[in-house]
């Protein structure tokens, strides 16, 4: 796979010959600054695979990431995805931003302020990307399921409201900060993402629990 210049990638991604920009690096690096419509794409600590499922089901890729991120990509994934990806980001995330193109950023908090935001805004949509087995089993209190794979489709954030202040949580940081980027890529920017994970949110105190009510 061959590196592409800054100027090569924008020039494919404004064409549209380039579907999509996989943006491999970790949950936290992607938060601090990004590509604006790029899917943040981390085997995380829900699994060992990426989830590419969430990828654009036609076009070609572009890879952004460190050469080691993006050697284990090439390693783990199908014939048939590798043979969409078309090159690398050449100089990555920094010769992106030198380079002055744009750069978006994600909100990311703790469990803790999750705890802290809840009591006061009525405002706030949570959702649990989870497997929608695992949100069954228990969830965060009036959080609503919407499962990572759903997010491909825009129909799917039809609950979305204007002035919703929208909290996302997975099983860990990166599961949360996928569907974040799926959900920017509609148009939706009043994000946070739970930089904690499940099993440490669930025990946060100040965080109420319920399970389904098929389960109860």
């Amino acid at each position: 796979m061959r590196p592409l210049s800054i100027t090569e990638c924008q020039t494919r991604m404004d064409s549209g010959e380039v579907s999509c920009l996989i943006d491999l690096r970790s949950p936290a690096d992607f938060a601090e600054g990004h590509v604006p419509g790029a899917i943040a794409l981390s085997a995380g600590d829900a699994g060992a695979s990426w989830p590419v499922e969430v990828l654009p089901a036609e076009g070609r890729l572009l890879l952004l990431g460190d050469p080691a991120s993006v050697h284990r990509f090439l390693e783990g994934v199908d014939v048939g995805l590798r043979e969409r990806l078309e090159a690398f980001v050449e100089g990555g995330m920094a010769a992106w931003a030198d380079a002055g193109r744009p750069v978006d950023m994600l909100v990311t908090i703790a469990a803790d302020e999750l705890a802290m935001d809840l009591p006061h805004d009525d405002r706030i949509l949570l959702l649990d990307v989870r497997p929608e087995a695992a949100f069954d089993e228990g969830h965060v209190r009036d959080a609503v399921s919407l499962p990572l794979a759903s997010l491909t489709d825009p129909g799917s954030m039809a609950l979305f409201e204007d002035d919703s202040n929208i909290y996302l949580y997975g099983r860990d940081a990166a599961e949360a900060v996928t569907a974040a980027s799926l959900i920017k890529r509609q148009g939706y920017h009043n994000l946070r993402a739970l930089e904690d994970g499940w099993e440490r949110i669930r025990g946060q105190s100040g965080i109420r629990m319920e399970r389904s009510a098929s389960l109860n």
